[in-house]
């Protein structure tokens, strides 16, 4: 269903009737418009109360009073109307078969997708992570003036600083550690 037939469906159905209720919800679950996770989250219900207002839980369905039927339409406009582009329906999507990795040209590599995460330092948290790296001494096969002491191996690979990102609600906070243990938190709280 297009965006402009949801919006004339939920302009048409009354508060009242729960039919249609379920279809709009139905139809924009299935058209990736909203989830259930969404919709749970966003009315602060259970996953089992969105599905029984879309009509899905086997011992029947239930659905919200009128009053609050209001917001429930109120919200899927909202929805609709920020969506930028008309969205593939997942019906559709879930009805083709899955590409083969070997055979697309698409999917050049063989073996399982990876996910790829990436983080930035602004140039605050950057300055700081240089500062710890020059300033930092430790008993460490990478710091020169320290060669000629007994020291801990670090690895095959020299691995010396660790570098740490948590993300937050409101910020990624940054922090850099030496294989000796010693950390310093790097985050540019101003930033945030």
């Amino acid at each position: 269903m297009k965006k402009e037939e949801l919006l004339q469906l939920i302009d048409a159905t009354s508060d009242t009737d729960d039919a249609g209720f379920q279809k709009i919800i139905r139809e924009a679950m299935d058209d990736g418009i909203v989830s259930l996770r969404g919709l749970a989250n966003y009315f602060q219900v259970s996953l089992p109360t969105v599905r029984r207002w879309r009509g899905d839980m086997t011992e029947g369905s239930n659905v919200p009073h009128p009053a609050m039927r209001k917001h429930v339409f109120a919200h899927l406009k909202e929805v609709i109307l920020s969506v930028p582009q008309e969205r593939q329906p997942l019906r559709e999507l879930l009805a083709k078969p899955a590409p083969d990795p070997g055979s697309s040209p698409a999917y050049p590599h063989t073996g399982p997708v990876k996910e790829e995460l990436s983080f930035s330092v602004t140039d605050l948290e950057l300055k700081r992570i240089r500062a710890f790296r020059k300033k930092h001494r430790c008993d460490l096969p990478n710091d020169r003036r320290m060669k000629r002491r007994k020291v801990k191996k670090t690895g095959p690979i020299g691995r010396r600083f660790t570098y740490s990102f948590t993300p937050t609600t409101i910020g990624t906070a940054v922090k850099i550690g030496c294989a000796c243990g010693k950390e310093e938190d790097v985050t540019d709280y101003d930033s945030w």
